[in-house]
């Protein structure tokens, strides 16, 4: 077994990756690696996108890299499950675009001496969270609902042959599956690999409503938002659109983060001022500037 890594060797062979395809997920990329950049600035960056920003953008120095992929959006999960291609890293950490780091994640990647790969086990199973809750998996005779599932909006991951071949596997079942979202072709591939997998919890994969819940949010490393927007965040977001080459790219930016907001709303699940009060003094507890 290879002798652990600490300090400045470990981190000399980490990177953090993220696929950003349209504006509004570019944005919200610009903006997760200004959070990254304060609470974990040593770990050099790739962003891999259809867009390009431009350089007298802040968050970016020598050590990081911006790969411009001629690739429609919808097909960033092929790119998403293709990460060991994009790096020569030994040790990864792929973002989701719609992430605030918290704290530094610098810890995370010494995890990597026993595991291959990481991710978040989700607490709700799909079919509590109604979520494709009837896809079927395993060549029909399973539905999701009734496995253990990870999201794959954090994944901590090692370059060598056997996650390679795990990413590749992962990739071949979500275009066979042919759904929207790939988390149930993980689900295949987790149950079927010989991978060494770390199940984290939420601390390094938090919601919204966990890092605004009193109890958890202080802890929180990681804030995943998805869909959940709040004033803070959408003011933040902006702010970083106007770094990305093209025309009108905040108002494009702005539409559809006020689309989604609005979508929330329609559905009823709007935030309520108990949480906005919460993320406040959170913020001010920790300090954090507002958004990012």
């Amino acid at each position: 077994m290879e002798k652990p890594l600490t300090g400045e060797a470990l981190l000399s062979d980490c990177r953090v990756i993220y696929c950003a395809f349209g504006a509004p997920y570019v944005a919200m990329c610009l903006n997760s690696i200004a959070s990254l950049k304060r609470h974990t600035p040593d770990v050099p960056v790739t962003v891999l996108s259809d867009l390009e920003i431009h350089p007298a953008c802040p968050f970016f120095d020598d050590a990081d890299s911006w790969v411009k992929l001629d690739i429609s959006p919808d097909q960033n999960r092929l790119i998403k499950t293709s990460l060991p291609d994009y790096t020569k890293n030994t040790r990864n950490l792929f973002l989701d675009s719609d992430t605030v780091v918290m704290n530094d994640l610098s810890p995370m990647f010494s995890w990597l001496d026993r595991f291959d790969v990481g991710m978040a086990l989700v607490a709700r199973s799909m079919k509590e969270s109604r979520q494709h809750n009837n896809a079927r998996i395993f060549g029909g005779r399973i539905a999701i609902g009734d496995r253990p599932h990870w999201n794959s909006g954090v994944i901590l991951f090692r370059k060598n042959a056997l996650v390679s071949g795990f990413f590749k596997d992962w990739k071949d079942r979500f275009r066979n599956l042919g759904l929207p979202v790939d988390q149930p072709a993980l689900v295949e591939s987790v149950f079927e690999s010989d991978i060494r997998l770390l199940s984290f919890d939420y601390r390094w994969n938090a919601s919204y409503a966990e890092y605004v819940n009193p109890r958890l949010g202080e802890q929180v490393a990681v804030l995943h938002y998805t869909t959940v927007f709040d004033q803070w965040l959408r003011k933040s977001i902006l702010d970083k659109a106007s770094f990305i080459k093209g025309t009108g790219r905040p108002l494009e930016v702005a539409s559809f983060i006020d689309q989604r907001i609005a979508d929330r709303k329609r559905r009823g699940k709007g935030i309520s001022f108990s949480k906005r009060v919460k993320r406040f003094l959170l913020q001010v507890a920790r300090r954090e500037p507002h958004g990012s």
